[in-house]
């Protein structure tokens, strides 16, 4: 029973405690009744196909993901216990000037009923893709352009506030409240400190001829074209006007089109073959980075600093020659947080600084999308990065990656295409990149300071026009449609990236061109240094080239003319390939590939299958107007099939052994460079 005897006092009075346990109950309840589609779909796929026994595939679960899940439901449990709190609190204030209208436990239940539908009310208006919003119900509906979420809402707060107006003087004459106003005023005084953080006193870098500083901004899955063209499906005007006084390489490809093999290669300047980078989520140890630019500039005496809102797919940490990170929780909790967090109360709190400590897997993190703002990431970014002195600084924002949502955005109601979902968020991470661009402006990082501005790959949405199949008018698309990222090196789309560089006070570089010559994420490493007068032998060894003449205003020589560019795809599972996205059905394929490093609790590909999936990649080589493209066979392992492109020919052609050297020269000069780049992974 809820409530005995004991919870009277001796004249027959409710006890002090009468109702709290009833209260907490409420909070634990609500929890579980409001607990979001996301978890549900996430632990029936768990129990379904044993997806966190796949991960947790060394048989012994990691003890820092363990904790890391106990501490996020520890923290749920509280927050809802708290929830039951303030109904009992609400109860006690008014429970005298109510007098026999209810007793304790219906002014507790009543109570804890008003703040819960505000909550849920409040939850639906602000995160319209929460789950406990259904698009088309008549909570969402506008009627004669009034919300009828926000008119319930404001409803309930105009009858809480009512009722506390009612018995305003029997609040003020209750001992209880008298009482407790010094620990209530303290207690209140601390949640906010806690909500909006100790903010030290901004600096301001002071400008340094002599060492610029270096600024790279990346932006996931920004199709070339879309930003080099704007005007067209998708416009982003704040990265135009960047661009009309910058150096635009327009003809860039990434070796992987996969966000971690892209970074290693623009930190590096080395091709993913080299740094064995070759997925994302590659293992740590098996990763060979040799100097970074971090490391090459954080030995020049630069501060080196990277960012970005989501890392479930990219375990870029401190290693990587930085002094300083502003990410989410580094770990598989980042993915299974990042689907498991939505609920209607830490949705609330979700944009707070305070959910920083509160849930540190999901705050300011794209994962959740739900309820990830553009602007919790710019306000950890204002906190955080305080330049002092020359600053290396590394930005890679991901709201334009798939599934293309953010907290505020409503998903289209009818069948949207990914085209519609992408032109969602393409404007919105425009806009968030001119509030960064505005902040550092404002820290005075753009008063001397080389800036490039870059994407990791380019996106495919499942147009004929994605694939250069589909452009040469050939129906067959090597068997799968085109879309995503890294799934079809026969789309340009998705291995062409904008890469543009633009100097700021005394760096240089200042004057708009369009550069066509070929260029790769390979060759900013090198290119930044050449521009910062460092020395080959600093640089180290490197598969780019450094494009510093050409930026300058310089013929393109030989060595970039003429170079052969390589590009390659990721993880390939047939349900990757179907030309549909179905969450569940790649994490029931792809589970099994990938398990979780018990130091750290990273999600990291498992060793012995990589030789499996290595053979599902396409790999290609590209030179002037020529591709060749070698597409693994669908039924024999180690068997490829070749395309051959020729821009000036009307058809693309294909062949499974060497091409005659004397009728097609370029492809057999293709195909030998492809082999020697991939050796051994391509048979004979």
């Amino acid at each position: 029973m809820l409530w005995t005897k004991r919870d009277h006092n001796k004249t027959g009075q409710p006890s002090r405690w009468q109702g709290l346990p009833l209260g907490i109950l409420l909070g634990l309840a609500f929890l579980l009744l409001t607990a979001g589609r996301s978890s549900i779909d996430l632990f029936s796929t768990v129990r379904s196909d044993r997806v966190l026994v796949a991960l947790i595939h060394s048989g012994t679960a990691s003890t820092v993901v363990v904790g890391q899940i106990v501490f996020h439901v520890a923290v749920l449990l509280t927050l809802h216990a708290l929830l039951g709190l303030l109904a009992f609190a609400m109860a006690r204030l008014t429970e005298r000037g109510c007098g026999p209208i209810a007793g304790r436990r219906a002014l507790v239940s009543g109570w804890f009923c008003l703040i819960g539908a505000w909550i849920l009310l409040t939850n639906i208006q602000l995160y319209p893709s929460t789950t406990h919003s259904s698009p088309g119900t008549w909570l969402r509906a506008d009627w004669h352009g009034v919300n009828a979420a926000n008119s319930l809402g404001a409803a309930i707060l105009a009858l809480i506030g009512s009722v506390l107006w009612r018995l305003r003087g029997t609040v003020r004459n209750l001992q209880s409240l008298r009482r407790a106003a010094v620990p209530v005023g303290a207690t209140a005084l601390a949640a906010v400190l806690a909500t909006y953080g100790f903010h030290t006193p901004e600096s301001r870098a002071a400008a340094n001829p002599a060492h610029p500083n270096v600024i790279l901004l990346g932006i996931d899955s920004l199709r070339a074209d879309v930003a080099i063209n704007s005007g067209g499906f998708v416009e982003t005007p704040n990265i135009s006007a960047f661009l009309q006084d910058a150096k635009i390489l327009t003809n860039t490809t990434t070796p992987l089109a996969r966000t971690f093999p892209s970074w290693m290669s623009i930190l590096t300047g080395q091709h993913p073959v080299s740094t064995n980078a070759r997925f994302n989520l590659m293992p740590r140890r098996e990763v060979h980075d040799g100097n970074t630019i971090g490391d090459l500039l954080r030995a020049r005496g630069y501060r080196t600093i990277y960012a970005t809102d989501e890392v479930r797919f990219a375990n870029i940490d401190a290693s990587y020659g930085f002094d300083q990170t502003v990410t989410p929780r580094v770990g598989i909790t980042d993915f299974l947080l990042g689907n498991a967090n939505d609920l209607p109360l830490p949705n609330l709190l979700s944009s707070l600084p305070i959910s920083r400590w509160l849930f540190p897997s999901t705050y300011a993190n794209r994962a959740a999308w739900v309820t990830y703002k553009p602007a919790s990431f710019l306000h950890r970014l204002d906190t955080e990065i305080q330049p002092a002195g020359p600053t290396f600084l590394a930005i890679h924002l991901t709201l334009a990656h798939w599934p293309y949502y953010y907290g505020g955005v409503e998903k289209p109601v009818f069948s949207p295409s990914w085209r519609e979902m992408y032109g969602l968020a393409v404007p919105a991470v425009d806009r968030q990149f001119a509030d960064v661009m505005a902040m550092l402006r404002r820290k005075g990082l753009l008063d001397n300071a080389i800036v490039v501005v870059l994407s990791d790959h380019g996106e495919a949405l499942g147009k004929r026009s994605d694939s250069i199949m589909g452009r040469f008018g050939t129906p067959d698309e090597i068997g799968h449609s085109m879309w995503g990222h890294g799934t079809s090196v026969l789309s340009p789309n998705q291995f062409q990236v904008l890469f543009a560089f633009r100097g700021f006070g005394a760096a240089g570089l200042q004057g708009p061109a369009r550069i066509d010559a070929p260029a790769s994420l390979e060759d900013l490493k090198p290119t930044v240094m050449d521009l910062l007068g460092a020395r080959p032998a600093e640089i180290g060894p490197v598969d780019g080239r450094s494009l510093r003449g050409i930026l300058e205003g310089g013929a393109p020589g030989p060595e970039v003319v003429d170079r052969i560019r390589y590009t390659e795809t990721d993880v390939n599972t047939p349900k990757l390939l179907a030309g549909q996205i179905d969450e569940k059905g790649l994490i029931r394929e792809a589970a099994s590939f990938y398990e979780i490093e018990p130091s750290r609790g990273w999600a990291q590909l498992r060793r012995d299958k990589l030789r499996i999936i290595l053979d599902r990649k396409e790999r290609a080589a590209m030179q002037g107007d020529f591709l060749l493209a070698a597409i693994p066979s669908e039924t024999k392992t180690g068997q490829f099939e070749y395309v051959f492109l020729d821009r000036r020919l009307p058809v693309p052609m294909r062949f499974r052994t060497r091409p005659d050297e004397a009728r097609l020269p370029e492809a057999a000069h293709l195909w030998d460079a492809l082999h020697a780049r991939f050796h051994g992974e391509l048979g004979g």
